[in-house]
């Protein structure tokens, strides 16, 4: 691979998350290497925008359509309609910025990799999450193993969580995000200071969760689990952090709201909804346990950095949770019901201290760099290109 290189970096996503976290922390060394990256993306919160160019992108605002869950023929058609739209302006930026590879972030970002592929351009696809049921993205995977010049994985346990990726896996690239794991660490004064704030006094355990208020994060998973605790244990308390999002505000309210209202009822002050006003490692220095209870994950950051924090961790096994969570070492994996995640909060509890040790010893022990994971996909994908032509 020649350097300098463009790459052009396609999110769909308007709300600032995971696939985000990983452009502004890989932007800075990539630029090192002699990267230049263009980020085409949903500029209505000018706050990501400057995240994103502090950290040494181009940012190009593009007001993507995105594919939704609904069999309302009017959605799909505007979906289409803008379909078309977003191809002919992704195929744009690739002339306009002489982009050398394209970058598509998630399974279902159909516009950059049509435009790459009608621009010919090496086309870098990462799968972020098992979003979508599962013969959906066995089929999307056999897409992108015949389209990608390169394919990335947020963790190697993604992988066989996609169908159609069987030929190709000994060439899949898993990157996952790097810690700052001198911000992400125990500290007694922070945490007796947030736990103040937040009302918790010393002898009481957290059960905290912490993620955008979206109905993949299945935060009533947490609250129906909490229901089964509470009765017995009414020293828990259960802290579920996160930010609205728009789209999602009906359900949170019918689904979550509702849940935490009624526990309350029952559990006065036992179930606590706050949005996120203090920096993540500040409020995770409240918590006890981290859960997390996702029906759609990749590596999940805010997981390595609860553990980063000291936390052991009860999740669903989803995504490449399996790469972080190590069942009786760090804490546990669990079904994605309330029966299974109450058993195992309760198994995390008895060895609280133990897993939460061995959860920072293994985040420390991680040696990966995600610069370096995304400097060999591109090698790889322009290798390719030069390769089959």
């Amino acid at each position: 691979m020649r350097l300098p290189i463009r790459v052009l970096s396609v999110l769909l996503a308007p709300q600032w998350g995971g696939l985000h976290g990983m452009i502004e922390q890989t932007t800075p060394g990539l630029k090192a290497a002699g990267v230049q990256r263009i980020v085409a993306l949903p500029a209505s919160d000018p706050e990501i925008v400057r995240r994103l160019e502090a950290s040494g992108a181009l940012v190009a605002p593009v007001d993507f359509v995105r594919l939704r869950r609904s069999l309302n023929p009017a959605t799909q058609a505007k979906y289409l309609l803008g379909l078309r739209r977003d191809v002919r302006r992704v195929t744009e930026l690739i002339q306009e910025h002489g982009a050398d590879v394209v970058e598509v972030a998630g399974l279902f970002a159909l516009q950059p990799a049509i435009a790459a592929t009608k621009a010919r351009v090496p086309l870098v696809w990462q799968l972020h999450s098992t979003m979508g049921p599962q013969r959906v993205r066995n089929l999307m995977g056999r897409i992108v193993a015949k389209t990608a010049d390169a394919v990335m994985t947020s963790g190697k346990s993604m992988i066989p969580r996609h169908g159609g990726l069987d030929d190709i896996a000994d060439e899949i690239i898993p990157f996952s995000a790097s810690v700052n794991t001198e911000a992400f660490h125990p500290d007694l004064k922070v945490r007796e200071a947030m736990r103040a704030q937040f009302g918790v006094d010393e002898n009481e355990v957290v059960v905290g969760t912490l993620g955008n208020r979206a109905w993949q994060k299945r935060h009533e998973l947490l609250l129906d689990a909490a229901a089964l605790l509470l009765p017995q244990n009414p020293h828990l308390k259960f802290l579920v952090v996160g930010n609205d999002v728009p789209s999602n505000v009906p359900y949170y309210r019918r689904e979550v709201v509702t849940r935490a209202k009624a526990l309350n009822d029952r559990f006065p002050g036992r179930v606590l909804l706050c949005t996120q006003n203090a920096p993540v490692s500040a409020i995770m220095s409240v918590f006890d346990v981290f859960a997390l209870t996702s029906v759609a994950e990749g590596a999940s950051l805010v997981t390595a950095e609860a553990m980063a924090m000291g936390l052991p961790v009860v999740s669903v096994d989803v995504g490449s949770l399996p790469d972080l969570v190590r069942p009786g070492h760090t804490g546990c994996l669990a079904n994605p019901n309330a029966g299974a995640l109450s058993l195992a909060i309760r198994q995390v509890l008895v060895n609280r201290h133990a897993f939460g040790r061995a959860a920072r010893e293994f985040v420390l022990a991680r040696k990966e760099d995600p610069v370096d994971a995304h400097l060999h996909a591109y090698r790889y994908a322009l290798d390719s290109r030069a390769r089959s032509r």
